[in-house]
């Protein structure tokens, strides 16, 4: 069933993410065989031949990321077994960072991909539901964990992480602080995949752009600095002699 096929979407995101692509900006001036994609490390990919989106310019929604199981490189960087996902709900639930601004109008995805809203509302409610959906997830997980493996609270296997608290004299909107405060109890498996499935039902209006290499969007935390940090902490340049 399309519920069905909508989960099992889901489940591999979770599986392979990072590994999303978002059409380019200038696809509305190409051919379907020129249709090229951004990923959050490599820009300008190509969707391999043999794909079945290759060559469709209508076969990418809008409102849609494709998501690869690999990359081949050749001559040609392309994207290798694809299936397309629901862009906002695919990204907010397997983000590892969700930065936002005073006006609760843009959110930055792992400093990569910036969503738009034209109202807060819509972004407030949609922050408030992947919350929820998140919570209820890990908490999902962590009981199975501990039903397996006699897990207690306190294992350093168990998750029993809390998520501080916002600053009380922080500039915020409300809706986010309510969010931090969010308590959600645990629920059965057949009610976590029917919340899942109905959001990710959803189409969620939208701007989707991917940052083009070392640019920076000024939200209320900078994590694309805390990014780049990372990247030259893997990488360091070698010390003056």
């Amino acid at each position: 069933t399309p519920r069905q096929v909508s989960l099992m979407k889901a489940v591999l995101c979770f599986g392979l993410y990072p590994n999303l692509a978002a059409g380019d900006e200038g696809n509305g001036n190409r051919l379907g065989t020129e249709q090229l994609y951004n990923t959050r490390f490599r820009q300008y990919i190509s969707m391999h031949p043999s794909g079945i989106y290759y060559g469709s310019a209508d076969g990418v929604g809008a409102g849609d990321l494709v998501c690869y199981q690999k990359l081949l490189e050749t001559k040609t960087v392309y994207l290798m077994n694809c299936f397309t996902a629901p862009a906002v709900s695919s990204l907010l639930l397997c983000a590892h960072a969700i930065d936002t601004d005073a006006d609760l109008r843009r959110l930055l995805v792992d400093g990569w991909v910036l969503l738009t809203f034209s109202k807060p509302a819509a972004c407030g409610k949609v922050l408030a539901a992947v919350t929820r959906l998140r919570a209820l997830m890990d908490k999902g997980i962590e009981r199975m964990l501990h039903a397996k493996f006699q897990l207690s609270a306190s294992s350093p296997t168990g998750r029993n992480e809390e998520v501080p608290p916002l600053d009380p004299g922080a500039k915020v909107p409300d809706v986010l602080r309510e969010i931090n405060g969010l308590a959600c109890d645990a629920v059965a498996a057949p009610q976590l995949a029917d919340e899942l499935a109905g959001f990710l039902a959803w189409r969620i209006p939208c701007q989707i752009r991917t940052l083009k290499h070392n640019e920076t969007i000024p939200l209320l935390v900078d994590r694309v600095t805390a990014l780049e940090q990372e990247r030259l902490a893997d990488d360091p340049e070698p010390l003056p002699t």
